[in-house]
């Protein structure tokens, strides 16, 4: 097996992008799974020099072989991306995130009444706004341990 291969099946397979610190620990920790694989043991201690080296040299082949996703290093950490020219296609298939409605004035003074004064009912909010909340409050929703209690 080469290194370069195992690197992609590692990136190919994370959940989030990957720094060179930790795909080090990754190697260092693989023997404890290998049961006696003996390739495994000798990749365990490999330099992260040669783990940057390598995953270069995947992203210029990625590049180089014109495919709909890359290698890529951001912020020191490497993931697999794709090219933004199917970002039409990877839209319809997940769905395009609607930006959430912005808060009006009104709602962010309120908002502001409870973060500083919690714990606070609602009566209290309306004698220090002058007005009633109940857009406000009905549009947040509030757990257990809110600091908004109902005052009915």
């Amino acid at each position: 097996m080469e290194l370069k291969f195992i690197l992609e099946a590692l990136l190919f397979s994370a959940q989030k992008p990957l720094s060179t610190k930790e795909l080090k620990d990754i190697f260092a920790s693989a023997p404890e799974h290998a049961e006696g694989n003996e390739i495994v043991r000798g990749l365990k201690k490999v330099k992260e020099s040669e783990l940057e080296t390598t995953l270069e040299q995947l992203s210029k082949e990625h590049v180089e072989a014109n495919r709909s996703y890359r290698l890529v290093c951001v912020a020191g950490s490497w993931q697999f991306v794709t090219q933004p020219d199917y970002a039409p296609w990877l839209k319809a298939l997940v769905g395009h995130k609607i930006r959430p409605p912005r808060l009006s004035q009104p709602s962010l003074e309120t908002l502001a009444i409870i973060a500083y004064r919690q714990p606070i009912t609602r009566a209290e909010i309306e004698q220090v706004r002058g007005v009633a909340v109940d857009g406000v409050t009905n549009v947040v929703a509030f757990g257990e341990n809110a600091a908004l209690s109902s005052a009915k």
